[in-house]
């Protein structure tokens, strides 16, 4: 009898394991054969001619690795949004350099359609991954907890959505904290892949600014252009067209600026080095009044030298410095 009950108790055990719904997990092989299309795609050795788009991929690959690697493991992740570059099929746009850029999400908790998804942002094919046997849900009335989760033998318990428990919230947010390393490095890591995209994105406003300076410079007689404020290249672009537009409609008064460095600033003035600052936020009219009085602004230069002396000389040879970089004349 006692025999018989033993043998009972090792096929309820056998059957627990042995659930009708339980698929096996995808193996590394076949994980690498189906994204085999993408690594084809975006492998960063195609883009050896091209370091922005060769970086964002390149680190892009890093992350999707590591985040595969957690759902293998059947480890929770975080919403994450990789960019990739892809090469095109065009031989022209090849040839010319132009690439599709595609923000892939990754937030699903199976492995299986987090490739789907990959693969589907893509454009590329799914036949292998649609032949494999998709794992079924399982049947939530085998949990008795909104937050408590069954897991098979040897597996860890899911507190991913332990979130939005009012007692485990706060013990989950201090974790977090604390597991997110607090440096420059670590927050370079994280945002590297969006500052090349952005910055790929504005290459040809970057071109056209630098086009605009030069024609700029070479028309005025100008020693430079800085652009030395918080806005944006967009702004600036702005900036440079509607200094354009004020040349091209008051060429006499722009002869004063031959030799001379134009900075647009937070302020209108001249500074003590003699570089004409405009506003950037200011409308033509004030730009243009400045440069017509940029002559009494020299005489007032010109004299500064003699007032340091005498300064100086008045405090027993003090060192007078310049700390002011905008000089305004009422």
């Amino acid at each position: 009898m006692k025999r018989f009950k033993s043998n009972v108790t090792q096929v309820c055990i056998l059957t627990s394991f042995c659930r009708k719904d339980a698929v096996r997990a995808l193996s590394t092989g076949e994980i690498s054969t189906a994204l085999r299309p993408f690594y084809f795609t975006v492998h960063p050795d195609l883009f050896g001619q091209y370091p922005t788009q060769r970086t964002v991929n390149e680190n892009s690959l890093k992350q999707l690795s590591s985040i595969i690697e957690n759902l293998q493991q059947q480890r929770p992740i975080r919403p994450t949004t990789l960019p990739f570059y892809l090469r095109s099929k065009n031989e022209k746009e090849l040839r010319a350099g132009k690439f599709t850029l595609v923000q892939i999400q990754l937030k699903e908790k199976d492995l299986r359609q987090t490739i789907l998804s990959i693969l589907k942002t893509c454009d590329l094919p799914t036949t292998f991954v649609d032949q494999i046997e998709e794992q079924k849900p399982p049947d939530s009335t085998n949990y008795k907890s909104k937050y408590w989760q069954r897991r098979g033998a040897g597996e860890d318990i899911d507190f991913s959505e332990l979130e939005d428990d009012p007692i485990y919230a706060s013990i989950l947010m201090k974790r977090k904290i604390n597991s997110e390393p607090d440096t420059f490095k670590a927050y370079l890591d994280k945002h590297i892949n969006e500052v090349h995209v952005k910055l790929e994105a504005c290459r040809p406003m970057r071109e056209e600014v630098q086009k605009l300076e030069k024609i700029l410079c070479s028309e005025l007689g100008l020693k430079n252009i800085i652009w030395d404020c918080g806005w944006n290249i967009t702004h600036y672009r702005g900036c440079l067209l509607a200094f354009k537009a004020l040349a091209e409609h008051h060429p006499e008064p722009m002869e004063v600026l031959k030799n001379r460095t134009l900075v647009f600033a937070n302020d209108t003035g001249i500074s003590l080095e003699g570089n004409v600052m405009l506003n950037s936020g200011e409308v033509r009219h004030n730009w243009l009044d400045l440069i017509k009085n940029i002559q009494k602004y020299d005489l007032v230069l010109f004299r500064l030298p003699a007032f340091e002396k005498a300064v100086s000389q008045v405090l027993l040879d003090i060192k007078v410095g310049r700390r002011c970089v905008i000089q305004h004349i009422n």
